[in-house]
């Protein structure tokens, strides 16, 4: 079975926050309540994956494949991970060779990692 768990970015404070989201959306929304989810936080949920290193893999992360100079961003949509290029679906995550994901960064952090040189 794969471990659901959770992380936030916190807007208010610009940064990402993994310390108390285990267990889950519900255990979320117990420690900071409903209104603050929808204002203040955004979840990112784990892929139950990891990348090359190890490093668990959320939505939002930035990954290069191998060699390849491009980025790509996992995003969960239609009930399921997706690789994303230039906004562009590229493919299920799960069907790529984790031993080529390295994950660089995430789209709150280093936004930067996604613009087009």
């Amino acid at each position: 079975m794969r471990e659901i768990k959770f992380r936030a970015w916190d807007t208010l404070n610009k940064k990402m926050i993994t310390d108390f989201i285990d267990g889950g959306e519900k255990a979320f929304l117990d420690k900071c309540g409903i209104l603050c989810y929808y204002y203040r936080y955004i979840l990112m949920q784990f892929t139950g994956l990891k990348d090359r290193n190890g490093k668990e893999i959320y939505e939002g992360d930035l990954f290069k494949l191998g060699a390849e100079k491009e980025v790509f961003e996992v995003r969960f949509e239609h009930g399921c991970f997706l690789a994303y290029h230039n906004n562009k679906q590229y493919g299920l995550l799960g069907e790529l060779q984790m031993r080529f994901i390295l994950v660089i960064g995430n789209i709150y952090e280093n936004p930067e990692l996604l613009e087009e040189k």
